[in-house]
């Protein structure tokens, strides 16, 4: 299975080497990674760069177009190129490169965040919007969309980042994703604002996680009134002629149990804003199998008694 993650940049000839760098060498289950840079009409050498730090493919746009178009000419690529998966890791500006942690600590960490993750159908490519992650010895990767558009989502301005630390005596991350004027499925589940947020810590003997910061303001369903509060986790909503959403879905690693998600020396939570699964025939001419998230948020760590 081919992994293809696209980068789009603007004159990033300073940064593109350390962005690169940054990336996973190896994926369970994946047989081959490669990178594809989208340049959307640099005036620097970041071509240049890229190339002599190793990436895979290279697209150029001539002018510049902005984000958005950079994106779906990567996605476009990399369909060509036979991807199986396609993920949109960074805008190139890698601000906050990954930090290796001391070689004698014993713990672990981490943590991902997405702003959009979405499979119209099981047979088709997935489409992971806004991803970060960060590896087991921590650091903190971010990114920064003007406008998200794929073929079942849309929203404005958008954040997702993931951080984590590993020390002598405990590990902790938290990772977050925010999303503005998000709606799904054209109007069928909108909001003013979403934000996932998922916080672990281990050490001492325990290990726990939270959901503090995770926010749902104006979510509307339907065309309906909007919600008062941000909805209890999981709370599951029927989509008359399409299929269900859950709001604020929230789960923990392996066996352990909301809240707190408690554990000796391991505790991980994912928490994700909006969930819409699409079962029944519609109207809308989405298959069914559709399965959408918006905000999702992972932070687990672990650390010895």
């Amino acid at each position: 299975m081919k992994l293809i993650i696209q980068i789009p940049c603007y004159n990033e000839e300073k940064t593109i080497a350390r962005t690169l760098a940054d990336l996973p060498k190896s994926v369970e289950g994946i047989t081959a990674i490669e990178t594809l840079i989208i340049d959307d009409g640099s005036s620097d050498r970041t071509i240049e760069a890229a190339r002599a730090a190793g990436v895979t493919h290279v697209v150029r746009l001539l002018n510049h177009r902005g984000l958005s178009t950079a994106f779906v000419a990567g996605i476009n690529a990399a369909l060509r190129l036979g991807a199986d998966v396609i993920v949109s890791h960074a805008v190139a500006h890698a601000d906050f490169p990954q930090t290796e942690a001391c070689p004698a600590a014993p713990g672990s960490v981490s943590g991902h965040a997405s702003i959009v993750n979405e499979t119209t159908d099981p047979s088709l490519l997935p489409v992971l919007v806004g991803f970060v992650s960060i590896p087991p010895t921590g650091g903190l990767d971010h990114q920064n969309l003007d406008e998200v558009s794929t073929g079942a989502a849309s929203g404005g301005t958008a954040l997702s980042e993931s951080a984590g630390t590993v020390g002598s005596d405990g590990s902790d991350a938290s990772s977050f994703a925010q999303a503005e004027r998000v709606c799904v499925l054209g109007t069928t589940v909108c909001a003013d604002v979403v934000r996932s947020q998922s916080n672990t810590t281990a050490g001492g003997g325990a290990a726990s996680s939270d959901d503090s910061g995770t926010v749902l303001v104006g979510v509307s369903i339907m065309g309906g009134p909007p919600l008062e509060a941000t909805p209890p986790p999981n709370t599951t909503i029927t989509l008359p002629g399409i299929g269900f959403v859950t709001l604020n879905e929230q789960f923990c690693d392996g066996s352990a149990t909301l809240p707190g998600c408690a554990g000796a020396t391991h505790s991980g939570l994912t928490v994700r804003a909006i969930h819409v699964v699409v079962t029944n025939p519609n109207a809308l001419g989405v298959p069914q199998g559709t399965d959408i998230i918006v905000a999702e948020a992972h932070s687990d760590a672990t650390f010895p008694r």
